[in-house]
């Protein structure tokens, strides 16, 4: 991969590459973000962010058709064949440099990962928001697919998976911002679930999730 560096700091002996864009260096993460304080999401506002190491992380890889296959027990921040899973502060594809979920799938064509949240009650005009793209240098991604799902009770105690959001997206320098409506949610424990897929193949499918939030009124 051709790498371009806009610069070049040293930090508490860790090396952190800044670049703007897909065409810079592999994505880097930033000293003393690891076990740091992330900034904090606003009051009332439940934040996945936070929540993500204790959410449910598992990978495998799709079926023709798109079904999911086998799934994996994926552990938190363990980087490995089966995928990776993490929050840090990231360098991303615009340039910027915030703390971001990174959910790498499985390393195979059309691998896949998704992480299942714990049961939460939504608030009233419950929103679900987040910016999905890729860390910086992801050149060589054939792109990812986001999606977003709730999962809930019914009235006669069978659980309700529905697709509340997809986005398909490419490294293009740009995050792409999600904004779904949860309202007709309102009071119902749901829990919710974020999946990246690949495409063809997982090389470099650095997929990230900016400040993932359900807020309400």
């Amino acid at each position: 991969m051709n790498r371009q560096f806009a610069g070049l700091t040293f930090l508490l002996a860790i090396v952190a590459f800044i670049a703007v864009g897909c065409g810079g260096p592999l994505a880097t993460v930033m000293p003393g973000s690891m076990g740091g304080a992330f900034a904090a999401a606003p009051a009332g506002t439940i934040d996945l962010l936070a929540l993500a190491p204790a959410a449910t992380w598992e990978s495998g890889q799709l079926l023709p058709g798109g079904g999911l296959g086998q799934m994996t027990a994926l552990p938190w921040r363990d980087s490995q064949f089966a995928g990776f899973v993490a929050v840090a502060d990231y360098i991303l594809e615009d340039g910027s440099t915030r703390p971001a979920l990174e959910s790498h799938p499985m390393w195979v064509n059309q691998g896949t990962i998704a992480g299942r949240f714990q049961w939460v009650a939504l608030p009233a005009g419950a929103v679900f928001e987040a910016e999905v793209g890729f860390l910086t240098g992801a050149i060589n991604s054939d792109g990812v697919s986001f999606q977003v799902y709730e999962t809930h009770y019914d009235a006669n105690g069978a659980p309700v998976r529905t697709l509340v959001a997809q986005a398909t997206e490419r490294c293009d320098g740009f995050l792409t911002p999600l904004r779904i409506d949860l309202a007709h949610l309102a009071g119902k424990i749901v829990s919710i679930e974020l999946r990246v897929d690949a495409g063809g193949t997982s090389t470099e499918d650095w997929a990230v999730w900016v400040a993932p939030r359900i807020s309400g009124w």
